[in-house]
């Protein structure tokens, strides 16, 4: 699995893919092993809709965490220019909490949800 990082260094946000790796993992007993990646910890979940008309503004991320897209799709382009396409069930890892940030909007014309998982 790819799960899409935006970071920022120098004051700009970039993109990256990072692997995930997965082990078999007797996850939930007496179920067999299911395959499981690394943990992360997490402070709090919250759950997010970002409007349709939602204005896309620059803004940096408030904390390091993962947008999990529910429903929708979203574009965010980060502060270098480049823009990704985010459909519902693409784990995004927001990272870029200082500089510039980046720009995000609900595409198609229908609202986004998501799950917000904040790591701090």
């Amino acid at each position: 699995m790819q799960l899409l990082r935006i970071y920022e260094e120098g004051g700009e946000s970039h993109f990256e893919e990072l692997g995930v790796a997965f082990r078999p993992k007797v996850f939930a007993p007496p179920a067999p092993a299911l395959e499981v990646s690394d943990p992360y910890e997490a402070r709090q979940v919250l759950f997010v809709r970002i409007p349709a008309d939602w204005p896309a503004e620059w803004h940096p991320s408030p904390r390091r965490q993962i947008w999990c897209g529910l429903r929708g799709v979203v574009r965010v382009t980060a502060s270098d220019g480049e823009t990704r396409i985010i459909p519902a069930g693409t784990p995004l890892l927001m990272e870029d909490k200082t500089g510039k940030g980046h720009a995000t909007v609900a595409i198609g014309g229908e609202p986004a949800m998501g799950a917000m998982v904040q790591l701090e």
